[in-house]
C-alpha cells in the first residue's frame, strides 16, 4: 500500500493506495483506496478515480459509490476503514501513457466535491494527485 494521508472536509481521509496491475488473475487494472471514515455523513458521496496521462488528460475514469454501491458513506462509522476496488477500463495505449491517478469524492446530486484540507484546515485542492511509478503522493493541481 502507497500511503498518501489526505483529508477531505474532515468528513474522510484517504489513508492509501494499491495499483494492481494485470497479471494472470487480473484482465485490466485494478485502484484500490483505503478510506477512513472521520465523521458521521448524512450525503451518498461518490468517490472517483480518473487515469491522467503526461498532459494532464483524463484517459479513463471511475466514478461509484464506495465498493460499487454496497458501502455508501451514509453508513460509515467513524474510524471505519474501507477498501474500495476500482477496476480501469481502457485502452492499452492509453493505458501506458499513465502518469497519474486523480482522486477525488462528490456529492452526486449537487456535482460539488469535497475540497482537500491541508494540517490546519485550509483548502487545498478538491482532488488528490497519485503518482502511477511508487514515488511519493502529490495534492493538488498541477
Amino acid at each position: 500500500q502507497r500511503a498518501v494521508g489526505a483529508n477531505f472536509a474532515n468528513q474522510m481521509a484517504l489513508l492509501g493506495y494499491d495499483l494492481l496491475l494485470p497479471d494472470a488473475t487480473r484482465a485490466s487494472p485494478e485502484v484500490v483506496l483505503y478510506w477512513r471514515a472521520l465523521a458521521p455523513m448524512e450525503i451518498h458521496y461518490t468517490t472517483f478515480v480518473h487515469v491522467l496521462d503526461r498532459e494532464g488528460r483524463v484517459v479513463a475514469q471511475v466514478d461509484h459509490v464506495p465498493g460499487n454501491g454496497a458501502f455508501p458513506t451514509t453508513g460509515w462509522l467513524p474510524g471505519e476503514v474501507i477498501a474500495d476496488r476500482f477496476v480501469i477500463s481502457a485502452a492499452p495505449d492509453q493505458l501506458a501513457s499513465a502518469s497519474q491517478l486523480e482522486v477525488g469524492v462528490y456529492d452526486l446530486d449537487t456535482l460539488e466535491r469535497l475540497p482537500v484540507l491541508d494540517l490546519t484546515g485550509k483548502v487545498q485542492d478538491t482532488r488528490v494527485l497519485l503518482p502511477v511509478n511508487p514515488s511519493s503522493a502529490q495534492t493538488g493541481g498541477p
